[in-house]
């Protein structure tokens, strides 16, 4: 379904340049295909080993067993695993990967099979948008290799990818839906959604619904869709309803988490929304990527904590000055319109509350306060700005593409009088440099209000070889990209195919080595480092408690239990602790217990079973006074239960010696215990409360009561019983049906779709004329 280009006559027979850009996009990420034990390296930011890794390994352990991994016991004191959407279980893209081979490698491979995904999807969206076959080729290769993808990569952020390399196959599914709404597209248009929703990370997928949703409101109102209105907003529909349908075994857990633990997060306000924003100094990286110095190529940063991977929007010299080509050509299609103000609107988003953009889109659309890291809106920029640019450059390439009408019914004397026109070599350059100084001065201007002019000079005087080696990199590239575009332009009206071929061909070397460079340099794997030995404190009296992470630099209790680096060691070796590593939203009694160990740390301890402590210096610290995980409260003590964390004391739960318990197992589905009783009371758990834990004893169901109102408990007489807590949401199984529905109903339609396309496959690639040209004069 893809337009016919005005330069397509030039590029017809370059198709084998597709392969050449294929293999150069693909080759940096080639290396996770070799089968080894090295991993993404550990960072401050990093997620990978201290979170994707373990949790993926611990899953796959789950369902090999043959249970599907719904909570998680050896973190936060019990906590949902499925329910947290970034841990991405249900992607039916990477959770099979897992399973075939193992976490580590299977992990590789799928991202190695998602580059693949996202550089074909690219392709074939800026195909369909009516651009050649070689700039569609360069858009592919521009877009899998720029900063966004790589420096998120590189600190594990595995669902955020995934989910970017799903964007342009929406994208190009919506293209398709407004051109021709009918079963076939709206069903292309379920599954591509689906499949972003499913990905793992809902905040990517929530700025991929606004910019379908942008793009099919210009198209309903300007573009190809106001000639089928009605036809259009049915199956529109029917693809968003089957979207949000066929992720629904995700998103309604996830949504019982956000409803349950919402209102104990800072998610929601405009304080959170601004976290991490992006500096007007940044976009200085957009040409000069590593000016501020870039700690995967060896480069120091200025600041240790400064989120080098959420600033890193790099896409190449070339791709920003064909960018600027394209918008300043005398046609100019609508797409290309709201694809130019799209990426301006983004860029002024990701400042935050230095923008006001950010405080306007935040209280039009409430959905974006719930995240943090505005920079992310860039995600979207990193493939309209590539699309853009080869539209750009089949403009520069093709010189009827700046022809009228009437010059082309007027021949050679119009295309004279068009050459005329045509951009000045060297007013392009001057804008280059002149983009480029106004940035420099923005920086400049910011520093001096920020840190003074003193600061300002020492920063650069400490800084000046890392400055002055980007610099230099910078500037040697935007040399190389300036002169094959000049020569490129003038091979535009030359016979001979084959030189054609070895300047488009040089052309991708040129852009390859930029983006090579800058961007894919930074891939590198590194020995995994086996979990600490934490044998000795797991047996005997030890087994049945739990650790708590005090390693993390830093004096905030609340930080250190949220992003603990010690997650690997709890799932792994199966010795819970007390914190997690989790940006996402918490259950509401997780939130209560850390803030309760905040305010009286010592006593909250005690009272969560935490009988080690591991230090800054890498020492394990033993507490002799902690409480059983288990344990048992009189009758006649009963009221104890009912006071909260902060209040009670450990000296309360004196344990009676002849309470006898043993933990017979525990997964992430059910715990079975064995108690037994010297008298009628209640057994408590230092486990958090959460819907869908149910309770029999002696196999008859028993109601959960609250402990110290986080915990669970329930009451029993005197003797031997068998306890056992079951986790099963109804939220879950509910997704379960209403994604197995939607999935039959999406298969039904699209081959509906298919048998009612199949008479007219030979019209299939024609449009009117209005939805070709969809100019902008």
């Amino acid at each position: 379904m893809s337009q016919v280009s005005e330069c397509e006559p030039f590029s017809r027979s370059d198709r084998n340049l597709f392969w050449v850009s294929f293999i150069a996009a693909l080759i940096p990420y080639s290396f996770f295909l070799v089968p080894s034990d090295r991993v993404i390296p550990q960072t401050y930011y990093s997620d990978y080993t201290t979170a994707q890794l373990p949790l993926r390994e611990f899953a796959r352990d789950e369902i090999l067993s043959g249970r599907f991994p719904l909570w998680i016991p050896e973190l936060g004191c019990g906590m949902p695993l499925h329910a947290n959407m970034q841990a991405g279980l249900t992607d039916p893209l990477v959770t099979p990967w897992v399973l075939a081979v193992d976490a580590s490698y299977g992990l590789r491979l799928s991202i190695v099979f998602h580059a693949v995904l996202g550089f074909c999807g690219q392709y074939f969206l800026t195909r369909t948008l009516g651009v050649s076959r070689f700039a569609s080729s360069f858009s592919a290769l521009a877009m899998t290799l720029s900063g966004f993808p790589i420096a998120h990569l590189m600190v594990g952020h595995i669902t955020m990818f995934t989910a970017w390399t799903r964007l342009p196959w929406l994208l190009w599914s919506v293209v398709n839906l407004t051109r021709r709404p009918g079963p076939w597209t709206a069903g292309l248009t379920a599954v591509a959604g689906g499949l972003v929703l499913i990905s793992g990370h809902p905040q990517i997928a929530c700025y991929a619904g606004l910019l379908g949703s942008l793009w099919a409101m210009i198209s309903f109102f300007w573009g190809s869709a106001s000639l089928h209105k009605k036809s259009f907003l049915i199956w529109a529909s029917v693809a968003l309803l089957l979207s949000i349908s066929l992720a629904a075994v995700q998103y309604i857990p996830a949504m019982e988490l956000i409803l349950e633990g919402m209102s104990h997060s800072d998610r929601g306000k405009s304080a959170y929304a601004n976290n991490f924003a992006l500096q007007p100094s940044d976009f200085i990286r957009l040409v000069i990527p590593n000016f501020k110095g870039n700690p995967f190529d060896d480069e120091p940063t200025s600041n240790f904590f400064e989120l080098y991977h959420e600033e890193y929007q790099y896409l190449g010299i070339i791709t920003l000055v064909l960018c600027g080509i394209a918008l300043i050509r005398k046609s100019v299609r609508a797409w290309e319109v709201v694809a130019g103000f799209s990426i301006l609107l983004l860029m002024l988003y990701s400042l935050g509350n230095d923008s006001y953009v950010f405080a306007a889109f935040n209280k039009a659309i409430s959905p974006l306060i719930l995240f943090r890291c505005p920079g992310r809106v860039l995600s979207l920029a990193s493939i309209l700005a590539p699309i853009l640019a080869a539209r750009g450059l089949d403009g520069w390439m093709c010189s009827d593409d700046r022809l009228s009408a009437q010059a082309r019914i007027d021949g050679e004397q119009s295309r004279k009088r068009s050459h005329k026109r045509s951009i000045n070599p060297c007013v392009l350059a001057g804008w280059a440099v002149l983009l480029l100084t106004g940035n420099i001065l923005a920086w400049h201007i910011l520093n001096d209000f920020e840190s003074g002019f003193g600061d300002e000079i020492q920063s650069w005087w400490n800084r000046s070889e890392v400055f002055q080696n980007a610099v230099l990199k910078a500037t040697a590239v935007s040399v190389s990209s300036i002169w094959v575009l000049m020569h490129l332009r003038s091979m535009r009206n030359t016979p001979s195919t084959t030189l054609r071929f070895h300047w488009q061909f040089l052309f991708l070397a040129v852009i390859t080595i930029d983006l090579w460079l800058m961007n894919a340099s930074q891939f590198r794997l590194v020995q995994l480092e086996l979990p600490l030995n934490t044998k000795e404190l797991q047996t005997g009296s030890y087994r049945s408690y739990r650790f708590i992470d005090r390693s993390l630099n830093t004096n905030d209790i609340l930080l250190q239990l949220r992003y603990s680096r010690m997650l690997p060691v709890a799932v792994l070796n199966r010795f819970p602790m007390v914190g997690t590593n989790e940006g996402g939203i918490f259950p509401s009694h997780v939130q209560k217990v850390h803030e309760a160990i905040k305010e009286c740390p010592e006593n909250v301890l005690d009272l969560i079973s935490s009988r080690a402590v591991y230090t800054q210096e890498g020492v394990w610290i033993k507490r002799e006074t902690s409480i059983p995980r288990v344990r048992f409260l009189p009758q006649q003590l009963r009221h104890l239960a009912d006071i909260p964390l902060c209040e009670v004391s450990p000296l309360d739960w004196k344990q009676d010696p002849d309470f006898r318990y043993e933990i017979l197992s525990e997964n992430s589905r059910e715990l079975l215990i064995d108690v037994d009783l010297p008298e009628p009371g209640v057994v408590g758990l230092a486990d958090t409360r959460f819907p869908g834990w149910k309770c029999s004893v002696d196999g008859q169901p028993i109601e959960i009561e609250a402990l110290h109102e986080v915990f669970r408990m329930c009451t029993f007489p005197a003797g031997r019983h068998r306890l056992r807590f079951r986790y099963d949401p109804p939220s879950f199984y509910f997704g379960i049906v209403i994604t197995g529905l939607s999935v039959c109903m999406t298969i039904g339609l699209l081959i509906v779709g298919r048998r009612s396309r199949s008479h007219s496959d030979n019209h299939s690639g024609e449009y009117p004329q209005e939805c070709l040209s969809e100019s902008h004069e």
